[in-house]
């Protein structure tokens, strides 16, 4: 394994930690004034997420969080790297560590690693890039203010309604064939999603809606309260329901129930090269650009 620069220490991060990783993010995110807040929520939630193989790691300098690291698989062949350098300790050598430390615990997970990082920290850039990295992709952050939302009605012939436990295995289906022709999609088993979703601390089924064509699942949208605000997380459309505004009737229907709850923004993640017109759905809707991340890809093989 790499060296760590001098006067630095790692470990496995600890689950009583989660304040200490959100505050550490939080100072990076400042930095670059992105304007989102990650949560203590939203660290656990991210564990979650690691499974069995991952690994979540803090470095440290005299006990004090310098820097901080994720390495887990996303499928058989993809692995994903992500680092956070407190903007304290830029310069020590920590984000060249995270990279070189990240790619070596990779390589005994998957065929290749990607990793995102934001467009303004071109210090990241020119790191990934002197290493070997490609830049792949880019995708926005997109958010909304929310203001008096009100929920639209579904097209004639077709049924709006959340998430029963008896849906699980035909949403998830659904889920999957829309999301089958994005980019970098990989297949997902019905029990890891039971396993990662369903069964999640967070998981919330009134934030979970579908659009019924009769027996058919045309739509579905996963919504959670993620970095401070109303998120949505998964909004696909199957194919042969595509331009009949499913899309805008599930994203409005979430800001409804978010407006609802109290929450005063929403926001979402979107690839900003999308087949599916997804961006221009989400500006139509009032979202606006956030920032930008972009994405970079390393074979591993």
């Amino acid at each position: 394994m790499s060296s760590l620069p001098d006067g630095f220490v790692e470990r496995a991060v600890q689950p009583e930690e989660a304040p200490l990783v959100a505050a550490l993010m939080n100072a990076y995110e400042q930095e670059f004034g992105t304007g989102e807040v990650v949560t203590e929520d939203d660290v656990r939630s991210a564990w979650a997420d690691l499974g069995d193989r991952g690994r979540a790691t803090l470095v440290l300098a005299s006990a004090v969080p310098a820097a901080y690291y994720e390495v887990w698989p996303g499928t058989a062949e993809r692995v994903h790297l992500d680092g956070y350098v407190h903007p304290g300790f830029r310069g020590r050598g920590l984000g060249a560590y995270l990279l070189r430390n990240g790619e070596e615990l990779a390589r005994g997970l998957g065929e290749y690693a990607v990793s995102g990082t934001l467009s303004t920290d071109r210090d990241a850039h020119e790191l990934l890039a002197g290493a070997g990295w490609r830049p792949v992709r880019t995708f926005f952050r997109m958010v909304k203010v929310l203001d008096d939302e009100q929920p639209p009605a579904p097209p004639p012939g077709l049924v709006l309604r959340t998430f029963e436990p008896a849906d699980a295995e035909r949403f998830h289906a659904a889920r999957e064939g829309a999301f089958a022709d994005h980019w970098d999609h990989t297949p997902e088993p019905f029990e890891e999603c039971r396993h990662q979703r369903l069964e999640a601390d967070d998981f919330d089924p009134a934030l979970w809606w579908l659009v019924l064509d009769g027996e058919d699942v045309a739509a579905t949208a996963e919504c959670a309260r993620r970095f401070g605000m109303g998120w949505v997380g998964m909004l696909g459309v199957r194919r042969p329901w595509r331009r009949r505004g499913l899309g805008e009737l599930l994203l409005r229907t979430a800001f409804a129930e978010f407006a609802r709850r109290g929450e005063t923004r929403v926001g979402l993640g979107v690839d900003a090269e999308s087949e599916t017109g997804a961006t221009r759905l989400y500006e139509r809707a009032g979202m606006t650009l956030a920032f930008r991340i972009n994405v970079f890809r390393k074979d591993l093989r």
